[in-house]
């Protein structure tokens, strides 16, 4: 796997990469329409856009160790890589946000009713 990634990571470096609002940008010029290895991963909630066109499954590959592949038009490309959290996700961080609110407001709380009732 080490070689692999050497090989379709590492030294792959025909492609001209950018970060541009949480996505990843690369951009290369091909001059046939063969499969190509890009140098970037996809993970499973990753969602790709190959020359403003959204990829579904089956109009790309990966590589043993998840290097997209695509096809290719002639002349200039573009891949767009973005990290979509699933739902599951967002729902586990207002359940987050809500019980730090509610540990401040029960912090808070006792705090107030301690010194309320202190005797001098």
């Amino acid at each position: 796997p080490y070689i692999q990634y050497q090989k379709q990571i590492e030294t792959n470096n025909r492609f001209v990469k950018k970060t541009q609002n949480g996505r990843l940008i690369i951009s290369w010029v091909s001059k046939n329409t063969n499969r190509t290895t890009i140098s970037a991963v996809k993970y499973k909630h990753t969602q790709l856009t190959l020359n403003q066109n959204t990829l579904k499954k089956g109009e790309y590959t990966l590589s043993r160790i998840g290097a997209i592949q695509v096809t290719p038009r002639i002349g200039q490309n573009v891949l767009t890589l973005r990290y979509v959290p699933s739902h599951l996700f967002n729902i586990l961080m207002i359940v987050n946000w809500i019980s730090w609110l509610g540990l401040i407001i029960v912090v808070v709380t006792m705090y107030i009713f301690k010194n309320r009732f202190r005797i001098n």
